[in-house]
């Protein structure tokens, strides 16, 4: 709670005052440090985690993975990911791939993928398009717009996120058809909306909605 209302003091605070610090506590600690940028502080409590003998787990390995990723520590990121295949065995392609994608090495992130053990996901592709678009990477974008599209060829986010890409290359002709493919196969956009609880009821509020009697 602490570390969720920027309060990373009072959050250390707490985490010291626990006599049998367990899996869980190193994670929620772990979380704080990685969401506020101390991603060397959170790499140093991660090894002392590990060094007690406290189990560690995907949660955990994920925390490291964005403290690396909010601080810039590409090969940090690089060495800890080594070390969750060989002495752990938990998987997070995706978080690498997008770390790398956010860093510019998208040479590295395609040979990752290419190098996986398990089949990439839309996620993965979806993280490696945005990037080529920021780095104006035409030729590796296309091909990975191709296989969003053949893993998820009716989903509406990805459908924005191509014609995105499309005006980010100056590619007006292929934004514009891209639109229009959207609209031929009848795929709407997901409006947004928020959930709020109300004595004990989860109610959903979407954009501009005028009709709910709360």
């Amino acid at each position: 709670m602490y570390a969720g209302s920027r309060r990373l003091d009072l959050a250390k605070q707490v985490f010291a005052a626990f006599s049998d610090r367990d899996t869980c506590c190193y994670n929620a600690m772990l979380h704080g440090l990685a969401n506020h940028g101390h991603g060397r502080v959170a790499l140093a409590l991660f090894d002392r985690m590990h060094g007690t003998g406290v189990r560690v787990d995907g949660v955990t390995f994920l925390s490291v993975m964005c403290a690396c990723a909010h601080a810039g520590l590409v090969d940090e990121r690089l060495e800890y990911f080594d070390r969750m295949e060989i002495e752990f065995g938990i998987e997070h392609y995706g978080c690498v791939v997008d770390m790398l994608s956010r860093a510019g090495r998208l040479d590295n992130a395609k040979k990752l993928i290419h190098e996986m053990p398990i089949a990439p996901n839309a996620a993965i592709f979806r993280s490696l398009i945005r990037a080529c678009g920021i780095h104006g990477k035409l030729e590796l974008g296309e091909r990975m717009v191709v296989e969003l599209r053949r893993l998820e060829p009716d989903d509406s986010g990805n459908h924005v996120l191509i014609s995105n890409f499309c005006v980010r290359m100056d590619r007006w002709q292929d934004a514009k058809k891209a639109r229009k493919e959207t609209k031929s196969l009848g795929i709407d956009k997901s409006p947004g909306s928020s959930l709020l609880d109300i004595d004990g009821v989860l109610h959903e509020f979407l954009v501009g909605d005028k009709t709910h009697p709360a």
